[in-house]
């Protein structure tokens, strides 16, 4: 089957190829999947999806009028298909089932004790609230994030954007 493997990165290259052990003809792109990347599989049979890759319904018809009947996930997840689109045009869709079942449990587990300790800052060893680096402002909004879940609070503190303040 030649399918087009969208979102692709050095080690996804190497991983697919050594499962796939020549049984498909895997062709690979760095673009993700959206209405206007869709015709880049014009002629496959199918297409190899990751999380930020969007088959909405405009996706969903370019990849069937390029011929595509076929999707496969990277993933466990499927939000990013719009699975009714997919039906009207005779597209099969299929996902990883059984991936890392722990592993939502886990990060949670991770994130309370990242909080809990104070770690998420990449040189302090604390979180900045007021710099808005680049650098601490996924972990800064992660742990903002989970404090406010873990103390059930409503109102101000749960309009907390991810810039770097509470306000």
């Amino acid at each position: 089957m030649r399918t087009l493997v969208f979102d692709t990165h050095s080690y996804d290259r190497a991983f697919l190829d050594a499962a796939n052990a020549g049984r498909h003809l895997l062709e690979y792109t760095t673009a993700q999947l959206d209405a206007q990347t869709a015709a880049l599989a014009r002629g496959f049979d199918a297409v190899c999806l990751f999380v930020n890759d969007r088959a909405d319904a405009a996706a969903m018809a370019a990849l069937a009028a390029g011929g595509v009947r076929t999707i496969v996930q990277r993933s466990t997840g499927y939000n990013n298909l719009d699975l009714e689109a997919a039906a009207r045009h005779g597209i099969a869709c299929f996902r990883v089932r059984d991936y890392s079942p722990h592993a939502v449990a886990e990060f949670a587990v991770a994130l309370l004790q990242t909080l809990n300790r104070k770690t998420t800052g990449p040189t302090t060893g604390r979180a900045s609230t007021t710099s808005g680096s680049p650098a601490s402002s996924a972990a800064t909004c992660t742990a903002r994030r989970w404090a406010w879940w873990a103390r059930g609070a409503s109102g101000r503190s749960s309009r907390a954007s991810c810039t770097g303040s509470d306000a």
